[in-house]
């Protein structure tokens, strides 16, 4: 529920008191990082953003060795064409299922070092810009949550 189309949606969160112990570091999001939905809408990827973010099994962290791959990747696993492979490589009865072991032996063809360095120059600043319009969106959610009641009942004028 927390990864949409391409939007991080930072309100829906489940939340736990205490962390279990000795947590894989592969549990943990990290700002920027890519996630995938695995589970009913299969393909689904968005820029994660916030503090103390866990994974579930029903998503799947994209983070590439080298820094170089990310946008590349990001705009890979959001191309409608390649969502279409994904929710063909799925499966599942009461809801559509992709497995990332069988996700992982599907090949796809890299760019020379040359292009990628030069796509993830035009596109890194516009991930930035992703993640930092996303954070000030959800800042803007909070107020509106906040003042919004207020106006409603006339603690707030206009």
């Amino acid at each position: 529920k927390n990864v949409g189309e391409r939007v991080f949606e930072d309100s829906k969160f489940d939340k736990i008191e205490t962390l279990p112990d000795k947590l894989k570091d592969q549990c943990k999001i990290k700002e920027g990082d890519i996630l995938l939905s695995l589970t009913g809408n299969v393909g689904r990827t968005c820029l994660a953003f916030g503090d103390e973010l866990l994974l579930n099994q029903r998503v799947s962290i994209i983070r590439p060795q080298l820094d170089i791959y990310k946008p590349f990747l990001y705009c890979l696993f959001g191309w409608d064409e390649f969502v279409q492979v994904m929710q063909n490589l799925s499966s599942g009865v009461a809801q559509q299922n992709l497995s990332p072991v069988k996700l992982g032996f599907h090949q796809i063809i890299l760019p020379c070092r040359k292009n990628l360095g030069a796509f993830a120059n035009i596109v890194n600043p516009m991930l930035v810009q992703i993640l930092f319009l996303s954070k000030q969106n959800q800042k803007l959610k909070e107020a509106r949550d906040i003042l919004l009641p207020r106006l409603m009942d006339g603690r707030v004028e206009v």
